[in-house]
């Protein structure tokens, strides 16, 4: 390859891979962030966990499904059907004109090793209990909108794993612009917001749902 050819060759690499990180990262900023969720009335004291997961909401919505045949809900649990037991919980699922298409676990952890294992686990959950016989179902633990059963989620349904920034490298799908302090500087900007009423106050979550989040996330600094 001569030197002109390989001058050329080398700036099509260049240009191109320059692109495929641009589509494969997300615009919003955190400042774009903190004024999306500021006025969320979401409980950022009960778990720091809950900032990474309306990060993700925000995300989804406005930068991977931005369509309107798209619909994201989150923190939804599932159970099943005449059961008062509950089975496991999703951050976010993702309906495409009426129908699962996607779920999403989000993990912001200091260790993401354990953080990808126990998504894992929840994933494994997750498509064991779509294997049942037994109907299960699904509602917001946030809105309570939208119950819907598992006659409803596509057989190809998606489970996707979503973590704070350097998570893909242990394993995660995806991962967001942010690192863990990122989000823990931003969760505490809004608390202190909503104590000085500049911000709508939080809507607090029940005792109990605080105690199970916490439990959930407790080897993480988020979770």
């Amino acid at each position: 390859m001569g030197r002109r050819n390989g001058f050329f060759f080398w700036g099509l690499v260049c240009l191109f891979g320059t692109s495929m990180v641009a589509r494969s990262s997300y615009a919003v900023d955190l400042e774009t962030l903190y004024q999306a969720l500021k006025d969320s009335q979401s409980d950022y004291e009960g778990t720091f966990g809950t900032v990474c997961e309306d990060a993700a909401e925000y995300i989804y919505r406005n930068e991977i499904y931005p369509y309107a045949d798209y619909h994201v809900i989150s923190r939804v649990y599932y159970k099943e059907k005449g059961s008062p037991n509950r089975k496991g919980e999703l951050d976010l699922v993702i309906f495409k004109q009426g129908r699962v298409v996607e779920v999403v676990e989000v993990k912001c952890w200091d260790n993401l090793d354990a953080a990808h294992r126990k998504a894992s686990l929840q994933r494994d959950s997750f498509y064991t209990a779509l294997k049942t016989k037994d109907k299960h179902r699904f509602k917001s633990l946030d809105t309570f909108e939208r119950a819907f059963l598992s006659e409803e989620i596509e057989p190809s349904v998606r489970f996707t794993t979503f973590s704070q920034t350097g998570g893909r490298r242990h394993g995660f799908d995806r991962e967001m612009p942010f690192a863990l302090q990122d989000m823990k500087r931003l969760s505490e900007r809004i608390i202190q917001c909503q104590k000085e009423g500049r911000c709508r106050a939080a809507q607090r979550v029940k005792k109990k749902d605080v105690k199970r989040r916490r439990a959930e996330s407790a080897p993480a600094i988020l979770g």
